[in-house]
Parts: C-alpha cells; structure tokens; sequence
C-alpha cells in the first residue's frame, strides 16, 4: 500500500508507527514545502522541523482493524489464563509436591557440593558437644584471609561457658558458629571442621541484638529484657543457649546484677535424665555460650563446676588492626581482672585514627593513675 502511495505521487513515503497514532506515513520536509502541495488523499497532516506526518482513510481503517484485533486477542488470553487457572487450582497440591522435591533436590545438591568441594567433615551425634577447628560458616566463604579455627567442648561438668577478650577478638564470630555448625548438623549439611560431635538440640534460643524498636516504644534495655525473659521462660535441657554481652543498655553496675543474676538461672536450669527409671542413665543440661566484657562475673560465678570461662586472645599487626587467635581456657585461679583487654582494645582504636591525647588519657582511666579529682583536668 506504501509502494503505491509513493508510486502514484512520486514522493519518498516511509511508513511509521507509534502506541498513540498506530501506523502512518513521513515525508522528509525538503520533499514538499507546504501543505497544500500534498495530494488531497493525505489527511491529519502534522508538520514538523524535518517530517511531515500525515495518514489517509485506507491507513486510518487498517489501524481500526489491528485495535479491534489486538482486543480481541487480549480477551482471548484472558479466558484462556482463566481456563488453566482453574485446571491449577484443582491439581494444586500436586504443584506443591512437585516445588517442595525440586527445593529437596537443590538443598541436597548444595549438601554435595559444599562438602565436595569445601574442607567439610560428617558430624557425629553424641551427649557431648566437641568440635576440632571448628569455622564460621559463612566467615570460612566470604573472608578473603584464612579463618582463624577454634575448638569447642562442652558437656555435663562444662554446661556454661564465659567467653571474653577484646573487641573485635572474635566473641560473637565464635558462639555464632557454634549455633550454625549445630543448625547444619541437624539439617544433614557436614560442617566446617576438623571433627565435631554434636548434640542433638530441641530449640537454640539466642540473645544477640541490641536495637531498639520504635514502633513498640521499647528502649535497647527493654529489648534486651524481653528477649531474656523469653531465653529464661522456654529454656529446656536439650536446648541450647547463646548469648552476646547482655547489659549493654544500661549502667555497668547494675548490668553486672542482672546479668549475674540471669547467668545464675542458666546454671542451676533443671536437669533431665534420658531414662528416669534408670538411675545410671545419662543426664541433659542446656548448654550456654555466654559473650560479655563483664569480667568480673569470671569470679562472681567461679563457685559452680560447671562454669568454664574461655578468652578470646587477639594479635595487633600494622597490616590489620586486631587480629584474632585460638580460644584459651582460663584456671580457676587466673580468672581475668576487669582491665586484662583495655590495651590491646585501645591499641585497636588507634588502627581507628583516634587521636593520641584520647587514648593516653583512656590508659589513664583504664589502669587506674586518674582519680575521680583528676580526671577531665589538662596535664
């Protein structure tokens, strides 16, 4: 139809088309220097800086059929997607099935892969908790440097355990991947160790934020509390307990009360025997990772046996600010003081640019050279 346009007026037609006018044809302007030296057949003539746009009844019906067509074809589909939504919803639980085998089958495959082509080892299930470099999942995948490797043991005599050390030194890093490697284990994933023999955990209850929620109108401590009180009220001896410095929402001394006294509830959770009818049969605590800076509860909580207080140590280097190494246990008679970890973490904050006079001044504090007199006065 174009060709014979252009045939017939012997002009340089070109056939366009847009979602508001449909097609239409274009003449270069050069071509005609005014309107009325078009043909009286091209209507709607539109002039602009290079164009000129125009159509013509023929053109005008074409695009009347391809609308009328195109809506047409629209309620088509329509009852057409109806139609199979239907035929869906009566066969509907066969398309679950089929989407929980094909998530079956990716989670398998990922089970295969990781531990193809990681350093991953089978767990074992026994009473005891033991894991021989043990590593952050997630850590051992992302971190460019090699992961630092720690072990675990906790059992019956070992329920509880104190983690400390310096900032940055790996505290929250390491009862974290306790939690993961338990996760893991029971889910029929290996683990990132070296060996690990782990118990078999009805609930793993966790402490670990420290915001605040606004819509609630609850404080940081508040959150802190409520999450506790929840540890607290579900606890069981299967369970399995990891904390991160609870107390930091509020004063030293008074965070030192409640967190003694919530650590004191941990300890003494009851106790469940396997078979009651068996007097030798094996005994169930809840084991509990507990990370603070509170280094007096080391002391405070010394007179149970079943507490073991562990330190994470860490190495300062020019190349990286901290540097974390392998947990230590600490004797009963080498429990840490309160400013055992002050230096490495104000060395910490100097890799932080912050300034000389700052941190002179906080060694002041921290070794106890600044009395209450002395202290905010210039030297």
């Amino acid at each position: 139809m174009v060709e014979g346009y252009a045939e017939s007026t012997s002009l340089e037609l070109k056939l366009q088309f847009s979602a508001v006018k449909g097609f239409y044809l274009t003449l270069p302007t050069p071509a005609a220097k005014s309107d009325d030296e078009l043909p009286d057949m091209f209507i709607n003539v539109v002039r602009k800086k290079r164009t000129i746009e125009f159509a013509t009844l023929e053109l005008l019906q074409h695009n009347s059929r391809a609308e009328e067509a195109l809506t047409e074809i629209y309620l088509m589909s329509n009852s057409t997607v109806t139609e199979l939504l239907q035929v869906f919803r009566s066969h509907i639980s066969v398309l679950y099935k089929v989407s929980e085998a094909i998530a079956m089958l990716d989670l398998l495959v990922s089970f295969g892969v990781s531990c193809t082509v990681s350093k991953y080892v089978r767990p074992e299930f026994t009473s005891t908790l033991a894991i021989k470099a043990g590593r952050h999942p997630i850590t051992d995948i992302i971190q460019k440097e090699p992961v630092v490797a720690n072990d675990t043991f906790a059992s019956l005599s070992s329920s509880f355990q104190i983690i400390t050390g310096a900032n940055m030194s790996g505290k929250s890093t390491y009862i974290k991947q306790v939690a993961l490697l338990t996760i893991m284990a029971q889910m029929g994933s290996y683990v990132p160790a070296e060996y690990a023999s782990l118990r078999l955990c009805d609930q793993v209850l966790s402490r670990l934020a420290n915001d605040s929620v606004l819509d609630m109108n609850t404080s940081s401590f508040m959150a802190e509390m409520r999450e506790t009180a929840y540890v607290l009220q579900h606890v069981t001896p299967h369970s399995l307990v990891i904390v991160d410095e609870l107390g930091r929402g509020t004063a030293p001394y008074d965070a030192l009360g409640i967190v003694a006294a919530v650590c004191e509830t941990l300890i003494l959770s009851r106790v469940s025997q396997i078979n009651e009818k068996d007097p030798a049969s094996i005994l169930k605590q809840a084991i509990c990772f507990f990370a603070t800076h509170l280094h007096q509860l080391t002391r405070a909580l010394a007179v149970y046996p079943n507490v073991v207080c562990l330190q994470l140590d860490a190495i300062i280097t020019q190349a990286r600010p901290i540097r974390t190494t392998t947990a230590r246990s600490l004797a009963r008679s080498d429990r840490s003081p309160p400013t055992m970890t002050a230096g490495k973490t104000i060395s910490g904050a100097r890799r932080r640019a912050v300034r000389c006079a700052i941190r002179t001044k906080s060694r002041m504090v921290a070794s106890g050279r600044t009395n209450s007199t002395g202290f905010g006065r210039r030297s």
